[in-house]
Formats: C-alpha cells, structure tokens, sequence
C-alpha cells in the first residue's frame, strides 16, 4: 500500500507541473498578442491613456493603461466604450485581472479560485457601468451599445440571452445598493484569499504512513506505525 501511494504521489507532482507550465505558456501567449496589437495599431495618446485602433480588433478592451477599439466604432458609441474601459483603468482592475489569472494557473486544481475569478471579473463589469453612468449618461443608451456590441461578436448568444451576463449587468444598472454591496465583495476577495493560503500553509500534520508492523504474542498484539511529519523526523506509536 505504501508503494502505492508513494508511486501517486511520484506520478502526480509532474502532472501538476505540466498542467500550470502549459496554463502559465498560454497566459505569456495571450500578453504577446495583446503586445502585438499594440504595435499594429495606431496609438493614440488620450487624457494619461493610450488608445490602440486597429480594424482587427473584434471587441474592444482595456490593458494596463492601453484601450483597444476597433477602427469602425464612431460617435456616441465610441464615446460610450471609452468611457466604459477608461473606468476599468482608474478602478486598477488590470491588477485583480493580472493577480487572478496567475493564481488561477498556479493553483489549477483549487475550485474556489475559479469561481473567486468569476466573480471578480462580473464585479469589476458592475463598477465599471455604475462608474459611467455616475456621469450622467443615460441608461437606457447605454445598455442599448453594450447590447450592439454583445450580439454583434456572439451571434450564439441571442438563444439564451434571458440567462447571460448581460442580462444581470442590467439589473446591476439600475441598483445603486447593489454595486455598492459587489464593491464591498471586490475588496473583501483578497482578504479572503490570504486567509484560505495561510490556513492552508499554516495546518502541520502528518504525511503519509511509512509502514505498519503487527506482531502477535500470545493474546498480545503489538501495532507499530512509524510515520513521518511536515519536518522529516520520524516518529513511532506502538499499540
């Protein structure tokens, strides 16, 4: 049995390895692209940010400092979108971004982190329309753009609109308590992370069984378990 766990154990560390070497090689991939369409594009200095256009984006979206928009976005719907991104800039949500999709490929096996990334990404959406419509924009122009852009790059999404995201960043919309509460759940993720880790790197216990000998003599049986610890000292508790 012991041969068995051991042999686990041996098989499992490389697996681990291989899973987050390859999630951590597609995160690097995903940097370079965005790297790239820097540079193809034409860049745009704007009130301390860039505006990359390009006619190969599909969907805009903001990076560190940078606001990618496609070359065909005009009038008040661009005026809408760079508003929206320039949000997400002075919120800083790049950095929740960046701290989660490393966690997330680091930790792989860990469900929790999964979802804490969900939630700070549908978070992060709130605050971001909350933050344009603070302004004075109108609602339901608003919702209007975000709703042309969602159906113009996922034509799939029309069969289940009544269950996407979309329809849940609208209900945000129009519910100052709720962002407010979302906002709190924004500040609090990390907290909470750092206590899930320090439980986790603070619990001492026992790691596997070495081996169990049983001897019998007479009507006296003799269980010796020798183990060893999270300090590789070996201990022994005879029965």
């Amino acid at each position: 049995r012991d041969i068995g766990v051991t042999g686990v154990q041996t098989c499992a560390l490389p697996i681990y390895i291989l899973i987050a070497f390859v999630l951590l090689v597609s995160l690097f991939i995903q940097f370079f692209k965005i790297q790239a369409a820097k540079r193809k594009g034409n860049v745009i200095l704007q009130d301390g940010y860039e505006m990359v256009m390009s006619p190969d984006i599909a969907a805009p979206f903001s990076f560190h400092k940078s606001i990618f928009i496609a070359t065909n976005l005009t009038g008040s719907k661009l005026e809408m979108i760079l508003k929206h991104e320039q949000w997400h800039i002075k919120h800083h949500h790049y950095l929740d971004v960046l701290v989660m999709e490393i966690l997330v490929r680091i930790f792989w096996f860990n469900p929790v982190l999964w979802w804490v990334r969900k939630e700070l990404r549908n978070v992060s959406e709130f605050q971001a329309d909350r933050s344009v419509l603070d302004e004075g924009h109108d609602l339901y122009k608003y919702q209007t753009i975000i709703l042309e852009e969602v159906m113009a790059h996922n034509p799939y999404l029309a069969n289940g609109f009544n269950n996407s995201f979309t329809k849940k960043r609208f209900i945000m919309m129009k519910n100052k308590y709720q962002i407010r509460m979302t906002t709190l759940r924004r500040v609090l993720i990390l907290p909470f992370l750092v206590g899930v880790f320090s439980l986790l790197s603070l619990s001492v216990g026992k790691s596997q069984v070495k081996y169990v000998t049983t001897t019998t003599n007479g009507n006296l049986t003799v269980t010796k378990t020798v183990e060893k610890d999270s300090e590789d000292s070996a201990t022994s508790t005879i029965t």
